[in-house]
């Protein structure tokens, strides 16, 4: 059997480690965290989300452009006087900020041949306090009362579609998801009895592969 040198020992003893170490350095790059390239905009900028998604792939983004022209805190009271379409009437009391109002333009520009008008996944889309200790999301049911055309096809505001060639302006309210309770007789969302005293935020667009994300301060 043939015998190793102590020199010959300590090269393959060094070659050994080496390896090892390179083994460590693949498997710790391989299990990395994957860097997501963030992009902040500023409110008035038009952000083009085509092919981002805020939570699956399937979201059909192609050819959307999301502008946010505004931010403000808004009561229910004031949300409803300006926006609401349905009937609703102002509740007493509730004439304090208890949400964020954001004005958003949706712009497409996908092909007029495209079966499909793709949309914006809005049940995900949130808008982080600078606090960053809770989160807020878009509050569908108020939606609804602005939004005589959503209404009518049955939608739960969960996304939105607009025609390839066209913009369309909303108001997207973001605030707390807690559930609901009586209040002078009527069963109305936790949410608008809440008092937001949060005046700048982040507004999560997309996640992946690029994450868009607006930089808020209420006016």
């Amino acid at each position: 059997m043939a015998m190793l040198t102590r020199r010959k020992f300590i090269a393959l003893g060094v070659a050994l480690a080496c390896a090892a170490d390179g083994a460590r350095i693949w498997s710790v790059n391989k299990n990395a965290p994957i860097q997501i390239p963030v992009v902040h905009h500023a409110i008035g900028e038009e952000v083009n989300i085509d092919g981002t998604f805020i939570a699956t792939n399937n979201e059909l983004t192609q050819g959307y452009y999301v502008t946010i022209k505004d931010a403000k805190l808004s009561s229910y009271n004031e949300f409803i006087r300006n926006y609401a379409n349905d009937g609703s009437e102002p509740i007493e009391g509730l004439d304090y900020p208890a949400f964020v109002d954001l004005t958003w333009l949706l712009r497409s520009e996908r092909s007029k041949d495209d079966p499909q008008t793709g949309g914006i996944n809005m049940l995900y889309i949130s808008l982080v306090p600078e606090r960053r200790n809770t989160y807020y999301y878009a509050l569908r049911k108020l939606i609804l009362k602005s939004q005589e055309k959503l209404r009518r096809i049955g939608s739960d505001a969960v996304s939105f579609g607009i025609l390839p060639g066209t913009e369309y302006e909303l108001h997207i309210p973001y605030g707390h998801l807690t559930g609901t309770q009586i209040y002078m007789g009527k069963r109305i969302e936790n949410a608008y009895l809440c008092h937001m005293e949060d005046t700048k935020f982040e507004l999560y667009l997309s996640n992946w592969p690029v994450r868009h994300i607006v930089d808020i301060t209420c006016a």
